[in-house]
Parts: C-alpha cells; sequence; structure tokens
C-alpha cells in the first residue's frame, strides 16, 4: 500500500492544529475521546471504521466528527451546530481540493449528519463520512516476502520498469517497477471559428483511474444557458447580422373593411407598443422611459423598435409637447431642439419624417397614446424640405403635408436624439 491510514492521521492532526476554531484532535472512538480528562473543546474526532479493496485502489471509509460541549440547558445548540458545520465543511474543502492531498487519493464521495452525544460531556456536532481512494498498487512486485512461489513467472530481481506512452509519442516516461507516475495535467483550449480562444482548463489524468471532465457551460448569443460535452467539438460563429427589418405595425386595432391594415395586422412585433421580444431593460416594452419602466418623469421616451444590437444606437423622444415652444416657424422649431438639455442629455435635433411618422399611430390625432398623450393637433415639423420648393418644409397634421418653412405659428417642434445601450445604462 503506498499511502496509508497512518499517514492519514497525522495529516489530519495538522489540519486540527492549524485551524484556528479547533482546539482539541483525537484519532479513535469519540466516547474514548469524550473521556479524556481535560478535553479543550471544539474537539476534532477521526477514525476509519471499514475499508475495500479494489484493482490498483483502496478505499477507506474516513469518519470525521467535530463537536463541541453544550450548556446544560443546551441554548447554545444552534450556535454550536452552525459553527461546526463551518468547521467539517473546512476539512472537506482542503481534503477535496488540495493538492496536498490529491497526493495521497481523492474523494469518491461523502455524507454528512447531526450528532449529539450525551455521555459524559454533552456536546454536539457534524459527522462527515468520506469514502477515500487510497493510491496504491495491484501485482505481487516488492512485496516483502521472500521466497514464496507466486506460481507465475517473475524476473529475478523483481519486476522490470514499465514505459507509458501516448498514441502519438508526445508523451513517453519510463516508471520504475512499484512505483507510480503521476501523469501531467491535460490541457485544453476551445476556440471560436476566427481562432480566438475563449475558454481555457486543464483536468488532472491519473494512471489506472477513469476522469470524467465536466461538461461545458456557457451563454449562447440569445442569453441562453447551455451546457455541452467536454469532448464535443464546439464552433462559435458570429450573430448572423440582419441588413433589413420588417416594417412596424402601424397601430390600427379597428378593421373597416375586410382585408384592410385592421384586420391584416401587417407588420412586425406583437402589437405597435409590445416588442416579440425583451427590450435590454428586460421587459418587452417597445417604449420606457430611460430607466427601463413608464413613467417618464424627465420627458424621454425610448423607443426600442429602433434599437440596434450592433451598435446599441437607439432613438429616444421627448414627449411633452406642451412644455416645447407653441407654434412657430420651422427655423425656431430647429433652434429649440438643437440647443435642448434633458436630465443631463444633450445632442437633440430636429426628428425627420421616418422618425416621426415611425412613432405614432396612423390616426386622426397620432400621438394621442401613451406614453406621449398629446390630444391636440399635431403640427409636428420635420427636417426634411422638398427639393424642388426649398422654402418649402414636410409637416405632419395628423397626415403628411407641406407648409412653407417661414410661415409664423405653422407648426412645433419634435425632438429626437440617438441615444446608446452600453450594457448597462443609457449614455
Amino acid at each position: 500500500m503506498k499511502k496509508s491510514p497512518n499517514q492519514i492521521r497525522v495529516e489530519l492532526k495538522e489540519i486540527a492544529e492549524k485551524h484556528l476554531q479547533v482546539n482539541s484532535f483525537y484519532w479513535g472512538d469519540l466516547l474514548d475521546a469524550v473521556k479524556q480528562n481535560a478535553i479543550n473543546y471544539p474537539l476534532v474526532n477521526c477514525y476509519y471504521p471499514s475499508g475495500s479493496f479494489q484493482d490498483n485502489t483502496s478505499t477507506i471509509q474516513l469518519v470525521i466528527e467535530i463537536g463541541d460541549k453544550l450548556y446544560k440547558d443546551s441554548s447554545n445548540l444552534n450556535d454550536v451546530e452552525s459553527d461546526t458545520l463551518q468547521m467539517v465543511r473546512d476539512f472537506f474543502n482542503i481534503i477535496n481540493k488540495s493538492t496536498r492531498w490529491k497526493r495521497i487519493g481523492k474523494v469518491q464521495n461523502a455524507t454528512l449528519n447531526k450528532f449529539k452525544w450525551a455521555t459524559g460531556d454533552e456536546i454536539a456536532g457534524h459527522r462527515l463520512t468520506i469514502n477515500f481512494i487510497l493510491r496504491d498498487v495491484s501485482g505481487v512486485c516488492d512485496l516483502p516476502m521472500v521466497d514464496y512461489d507466486f506460481d507465475q513467472d517473475i524476473p529475478s530481481g523483481g519486476c522490470p520498469d514499465a514505459r507509458v506512452i501516448n498514441s502519438n509519442l508526445t508523451f513517453d516516461e519510463a516508471v520504475t517497477a512499484g512505483s507510480i507516475l503521476e501523469l501531467p495535467d491535460i490541457t485544453y483550449t476551445i476556440t471560436n471559428s476566427e481562432g480566438t480562444t475563449i475558454i481555457t482548463g486543464s483536468e488532472v489524468a491519473q494512471s489506472n483511474v477513469n476522469e470524467v471532465l465536466p461538461d461545458i457551460s456557457f451563454t449562447d448569443s440569445n442569453g441562453v444557458a447551455r451546457q455541452e460535452p467536454s469532448g464535443k467539438d464546439l464552433v462559435c460563429t458570429p450573430a448572423t447580422v440582419s441588413i433589413g427589418l420588417t416594417l412596424m405595425k402601424t397601430g390600427q386595432t379597428t378593421s373597416y373593411i375586410t382585408g384592410d391594415d385592421g384586420d391584416t395586422q401587417e407588420g412586425r412585433d406583437v402589437d405597435f407598443s409590445t416588442l416579440d421580444g425583451n427590450n435590454p431593460f428586460g421587459n418587452s416594452n417597445r417604449f420606457t422611459d430611460t430607466s427601463g419602466n413608464q413613467s417618464y418623469t424627465n420627458t424621454i421616451v425610448i423607443d426600442w423598435s429602433t434599437y440596434d444590437v450592433s451598435t446599441g444606437n437607439v432613438l429616444g423622444y421627448q414627449n411633452d409637447f406642451i412644455l416645447t415652444p407653441s407654434y412657430v416657424t420651422f427655423a425656431a422649431a430647429k433652434t429649440f431642439c438643437d440647443s435642448l438639455t434633458i436630465d443631463g442629455f444633450s445632442d437633440w435635433r430636429q426628428c425627420n419624417w421616418n422618425e416621426l411618422f415611425n412613432a405614432c399611430i396612423k390616426a386622426k390625432n397620432c400621438f394621442d397614446f401613451s406614453p406621449f398623450n398629446y390630444t391636440g393637433v399635431n403640427l409636428l415639423w420635420c427636417s426634411n424640405t422638398l427639393s424642388s420648393l426649398q422654402g418649402i418644409s414636410l409637416r405632419t397634421d395628423s397626415f403628411l403635408v407641406s407648409n412653407p418653412n417661414t410661415l409664423a405659428n405653422s407648426g412645433r417642434p419634435f425632438p429626437v436624439r440617438t441615444f446608446n445601450w452600453n450594457g448597462t445604462s443609457l449614455t
């Protein structure tokens, strides 16, 4: 046997001595430990009641009990159970994860139970039972025996050295007879289709012990958590970039004749105000304020139907037409938009026709809906000018009209701004 229970006892005793909360260590029966005079609690008691032999390994059932003394009224029971549970976890972490213990063997499985002992000192705590596989070898080489006939061919002078290789001879090591070869870590690297490394890691390969690599966990481009077997080749490709989107629904929901827009509901998303997926704030609202809610206290409306995933850009509107100047010339409306600052956001501009018409419901009063709620006449300037009549600019009056851009009291400004989602907030 290459590793012995006596070595385990020495290791456990050292852990107990170095642990700041442990004050006593005993190897043997808990009753014998409790009977000891002047026990300084908390106590760590360890032993192994049974074991088994397999080819190349020996397994022992290692028991670690950590207990502390109870008051006569057991008023400290909750504290004792909490503290001993943490200490038992500390011992398990060291045995299961430290390189020092991996040279001794490995944890096969472990169970945990509470206990309460009333013989002698009344103590309570936790019992950790670990099936621990010790490193061992099989065969008859180097046994402490002389002149025993094993009825098999054994070379004089002991067993020969071994040679360990892999399939392409990139690993080739000589192993002295009776010794253990610790194989180096297997390093794996996963790259995407562009050759960029996205996952690296390693697993310890032990001779004659089956090791199963854990599944690879990752999140795909749709935000879905996935797992794939470690031996499966993964090829990562960039997300498909769309070069165009279906037009939005118009917002008309009432049908007046079969086949009209209220009947067919042409366009993308669930309806005029509901996306068919989630916006970056995690809800399906097409319109939100800058915090992802729908209070609009700063008068800014974000339209997530315009969100460009590749750049993070999205359009935002000012929704309070009453606060803007009353009906003015095109130039005055443009000046107002260019100089506007709302809640620290500047760089506003007069919207163009597509930006304006994308945000309105195509009805009599096209902004008479939440979050705009404007019941007045929709005389709103656009930044578009008729090329043949440069003194004529476009204006909405529920429907597209043209108007002299110098005519006083002819339209209101409609500020728009390009925001950017940086992954956590809008800028």
